[in-house]
């Protein structure tokens, strides 16, 4: 059965140009079929909007529906 899930992915991304460090929080709204698998895909989702991260923390946070 597939559920929603509300995933936080803190990231810190490092800045090459400017030599500074940024840090943030993404919130995905993710379908799947368990908790395991919704960390998962979050942490590809944000991989894929910051590639340049440096570290990451997943929170799945509360199921949705």
């Amino acid at each position: 059965m597939v559920h929603t899930y509300e995933v936080l992915v803190n990231f810190k991304e490092f800045e090459q140009v400017t030599d500074a460090c940024q840090n943030g929080t993404m919130r995905y709204e993710v379908d799947a079929e368990s908790v395991i698998l919704a960390d998962r895909i979050a942490k590809t989702q944000a991989k894929n909007d910051h590639p340049s991260w440096t570290e990451c923390d997943v929170r799945v946070t509360r199921l949705l529906r």
